[in-house]
């Protein structure tokens, strides 16, 4: 399995620098899974992941980090989910957990709702 990733950005160092964006991309011979991570930051509200894709394999842990990263500095988080087409076990234990962290999700769909039930 060949596997490329492709860093457009890199983590914020603190909540001054929190507005980039960032793709991530793996491809697996003819199959290609992404994962793109928008983070959106307004003044004196919560800082908003936009999520489209697949939350899947490496992504997961990928996406944890972020979370991580943002939930550090104090801020609130909402993970919008309205472009998220599918989540695997891992993606949906880990929207679990922070959802007990006080996390709000956004725009999910019916099927990603249903998976986020538990």
């Amino acid at each position: 399995m060949a596997v490329e990733m492709q860093w457009i950005a890199s983590l914020p160092q603190g909540p001054a620098d929190m507005r980039m964006y960032i793709a991530l991309c793996t491809k697996e011979w003819r199959d290609h899974t992404v994962l793109r991570i928008s983070l959106v930051e307004v003044p004196d509200e919560a800082v908003t992941l936009q999520l489209a894709g697949r939350v899947s394999g490496p992504w997961v842990e990928e996406l944890r980090r972020w979370c991580e990263q943002v939930l550090a500095v104090g801020s609130g988080l909402r993970l919008d989910l309205a472009d998220v087409s599918f989540m695997d076990l891992d993606g949906i234990a880990l929207c679990r957990s922070l959802r007990d962290r006080q996390v709000a999700f956004l725009h999910c769909s019916p099927f990603v709702a249903e998976q986020l039930k538990g």
